[in-house]
């Protein structure tokens, strides 16, 4: 929400323009707050079972942040970089975030096809994953 008011802010105060589609803006933000959500998830009950997940995601956390496409653009990549770049579902959602925007001033790509079923996945496994340790695990 506090996104919705630093856009208004800064497009009347004149540093930026109001994008050209705000629905397009909206819908990449939950998107990508569904793929936050699902993983923080999956990675919050794995982490009850698994003490490595919890020692690994912190540096694994560094690394995504760059390769989620929030500084560079997929257009810019050479051609092999881009099919695997494009295999993060967090690139996607950046990009039609970046195309709500920008529109036809830049070339987005992404496939919101993929970027949801990941999501899916990841929200079932999550789910599925909360309720097994929820069997065994005892509230202090």
């Amino acid at each position: 929400m506090s996104f919705v008011f630093l856009v208004i802010f800064f497009a009347f105060s004149g540093w930026i323009d109001l994008p050209e589609n705000v629905l397009q803006v909206s819908f990449g933000w939950f998107m990508l707050a569904w793929f936050g959500s699902s993983l923080a998830i999956l990675l919050g009950a794995l982490a009850e079972e698994f003490e490595l997940v919890e020692k690994l995601w912190h540096p694994l956390a560094y690394i995504l942040f760059p390769l989620s496409g929030a500084a560079f653009l997929v257009d810019a990549l050479p051609q092999e970089a881009q099919y695997y770049v494009l295999l993060l579902p967090m690139v996607h959602g950046t990009e039609y975030i970046r195309e709500g925007f920008f529109g036809s001033q830049i070339t987005a790509h992404y496939d919101l096809g993929y970027m949801a079923l990941v999501n899916l996945g990841l929200t079932i496994s999550g789910l599925s994953q909360t309720m097994k340790i929820s069997r065994t695990i005892t509230p202090e």
